[in-house]
Parts: structure tokens; sequence; C-alpha cells
């Protein structure tokens, strides 16, 4: 049986969602689906697929939450999940992921509050969250993810 390891399908227009199934490729590595016509929820076993390493829905229509079980995903280092449609909640479990190095959670209203141990996490060097509604938030929370 062969392993599929990279899913790349960028810029193309296409209109319809990832498979509940595509959530069982436990050997992926990279799921990059950007800028196309994408909608429904993402299959919750993606955000914790233990060797996946970049994830990218940017730029598409997906809805529905970024589940907790991202806090799982033991090699996560790449999360754009930008100009997208998922619910206000950005789960707490995600500052679990040390593996981190980038983030764009940018222009998706998320609302619930900057995770505060998001600060903590020590390998991320880009992290953009501008235009969601954060309420106001802890003020060290900058001074934790610049340092």
């Amino acid at each position: 049986m062969g392993r599929f390891v990279i899913f790349l399908m960028l810029q193309n227009n296409f209109t319809g969602g990832l498979l509940e199934n595509s959530a069982n490729c436990s050997s992926l590595e990279r799921l990059r689906v950007s800028n196309n016509s994408l909608s429904g929820r993402i299959p919750d076993g993606i955000w914790s697929l233990l060797l996946l390493k970049l994830i990218d829905l940017a730029m598409n229509q997906f809805k529905g939450p970024v589940t907790s079980n991202i806090g799982e995903a033991k090699s996560l280092a790449q999360l754009f999940v930008s100009n997208d449609r998922f619910s206000s909640e950005l789960p707490e479990e995600i500052s679990n992921v040390s593996s981190f190095v980038e983030m764009e959670l940018m222009y998706i209203q998320f609302s619930n509050g900057i995770p505060v141990r998001i600060g903590e996490l020590k390998n991320v060097n880009s992290l953009h969250l501008e235009g969601n509604l954060f309420p106001a938030g802890p003020r060290n929370l900058l001074v934790h993810v610049f340092l």
C-alpha cells in the first residue's frame, strides 16, 4: 500500500470539501488547498494527524471549528487558516503544539480571545492574528510572544 505524504491543490477554483476519510491519512505531512472555493467542515482528525507539518486552508470558505484535538498535533509547524469562515473559537489547546514556527490566523472573526499560553510557544517566529474580533486580553501576551 502506498503512502500519501503531500497533498497540494492550490489556486484552482475547486469547489466541494475535504472528504471525511482524509483524516485517516496517517502518513500525510503537507496539506495545502489554499485559494480555491472549498467549503464545509474540516474533518476533526485532520487537525491532529501526527506527521502533519503544514496545514494551509487559507482563502476558502471552510466553516466549523478548529477543534481542540489540534493540541495533539506533535509535528505541526505551519498553520494557515486565514480568510475562511471558521467559528469564533480559537481553542486553548492550540498552545500545546510546541512544534509551531508559523501561524496565520487572520480575518476569521475569532472572538473568544487569544489563548494566553500561545505566548509560551518558544519556536514561533511568525504569528499573524490581524482582522479578528479578539477582546482586550492580557497585556503581557505580546511580551511573551516576542521575547
